[in-house]
């Protein structure tokens, strides 16, 4: 049963990753211990331009969000981008677990602020990935400049009383990724975005969460979107190029 739950929380893709990347991509190789490296695929636009982190879903992986077209995406929007592969996806070691992932997530930030030191830094998550952003963006608040976190849920155990009974949810799950017990903890500026008939996780999850966010720049429901389509509608990426573009005019303002 436990493996099972295991395997419904971290899935995966059986879709395999490359050892080399596409190639506008570089690849990353970095240490969460001896037993635990994970890989990520950067891309360098201008050095001058914020760079993006992206957590993906729990059932994607690195080649599963190239063939998506989601890289080419993120690629057009003014910034540099870093994907990251969880411990235990695509060509990761180790085990996929709450306490692997968030440091897998914090040893990012730190490469990006060491090899980058003057760029911003924004993250960017979507399901697993928003909760991932989330706790990381509150872990290190003078880090972080900006998160944008798509279909984020209250916490996993709550999600996970939305589909089954309290008693089995209560025995089997011990992970929680608790967002509503950090968001205010979040000092960047935040955008947060949601499909209004999200099954999987339902919009309520976000409703709770747009009211404990201290620096909110908006809360976007895209009414037709569900969980899984959610990317594939426009205003989704207008908005994040508009935060993104005020991201960094707020950078810039504090030059005058």
């Amino acid at each position: 049963m436990k493996f099972l739950v295991r395997k419904m929380i971290y899935p995966g893709s059986f879709i395999p990753v490359p050892s080399l990347p596409p190639n506008s991509l570089s690849q990353l190789e970095l240490t969460v211990s001896e037993q635990v490296k994970f890989i990520s695929w950067y891309y360098v636009r201008d050095p001058d331009f914020p760079f993006l982190i992206y957590f993906h879903g729990n059932g994607e992986n690195l080649q599963t969000v190239w063939l998506s077209g989601m890289i080419g995406q993120l690629q057009a929007l003014p910034v540099n981008i870093l994907i990251v592969d969880y411990p235990g996806y695509g060509r990761s070691s180790g085990t996929p677990h709450e306490t692997t992932v968030l440091a897998s997530a914090g040893k990012t930030v730190a490469w990006v602020r060491e090899s980058h030191p003057s760029a911003q830094i924004i993250l960017c998550g979507w399901s697993l990935g928003a909760a991932v952003a989330i706790l990381t963006a509150a872990r290190y608040p003078q880090k972080i400049d900006a998160l944008i976190a798509m279909s984020a849920w209250r916490s996993l155990e709550d999600v996970a009383r939305d589909h089954y009974p309290d008693w089995l949810v209560s025995w089997l799950l011990k992970e929680s990724y608790a967002c509503h017990e950090f968001a205010s903890q979040v000092k960047c500026t935040t955008l947060l975005i949601h499909g209004m008939r999200d099954s999987i996780i339902p919009v309520s999850h976000s409703l709770e969460l747009s009211q404990i966010f201290p620096s909110l720049w908006k809360h976007l429901l895209v009414k037709t979107a569900g969980h899984n389509d959610l990317l594939s509608y426009p205003e989704v990426w207008t908005n994040m190029e508009e935060f993104i573009k005020s991201v960094r005019s707020e950078q810039a303002s504090q030059y005058y």
